[in-house]
């Protein structure tokens, strides 16, 4: 990790050492570099979605989870559409108890993409907690039919690949 320090700090425009420390440092457990490395890399670059996006992580493996929440709402400011961050959020929404906001972010990351099972088991956990047990029943139906349906794409094309 020094080495990748060093290099960083000669060569700022790498970003690609960058990432590497900062995935590096996520993995290792290492969350106050992660955070730094992936900060310098926002402030290099504001708009860097990856950066952010992985800054938010950070913050939310290390337990900052307000900050988490902040850098995910900077993301969606820059990318309404990103998924992963409507997710992230909602999923610190909801441990926060924070229900009706986490349904909002989950239903958003519905929308923009319909067919990820996790995005509608996260959702219908959310209304579970809130009471909306029809609503969440819609959900988890959706999320089993998702999987349902990726179970047999997988084995059909197992089978295209592996013919008797």
């Amino acid at each position: 990790i020094p080495l990748f320090e060093a290099l960083m700090n000669k060569h700022t425009t790498i970003p690609q050492f960058a990432y590497r420390l900062g995935d590096c440092c996520l993995k290792a457990g290492e969350f106050d570099q992660a955070i730094a490395c992936f900060e310098k890399m926002v402030q290099s670059n504001r708009s860097d979605q990856i950066a952010l996006f992985q800054l938010g992580l950070a913050y939310a493996k290390k337990g900052e989870n307000d900050r988490a929440l902040e850098v995910f709402r900077q993301l969606l400011e820059l990318n309404p559409g990103h998924v992963a961050a409507h997710y992230r959020g909602g999923t610190l929404l909801s441990s926060k108890g924070k229900h009706d906001d986490a349904v909002r972010q989950f239903q958003k990351a519905v929308e923009l993409n319909p067919n990820v099972p996790a995005i509608h088991q996260a959702l219908a956990t959310c209304l579970e907690n809130k009471g909306d047990y029809r609503e969440s029943l819609q959900s988890i139906r959706r999320a089993l039919l998702l999987i349902k349906q990726g179970h047999q794409t997988e084995n059909r094309l197992e089978q295209e690949m592996f013919p008797n």
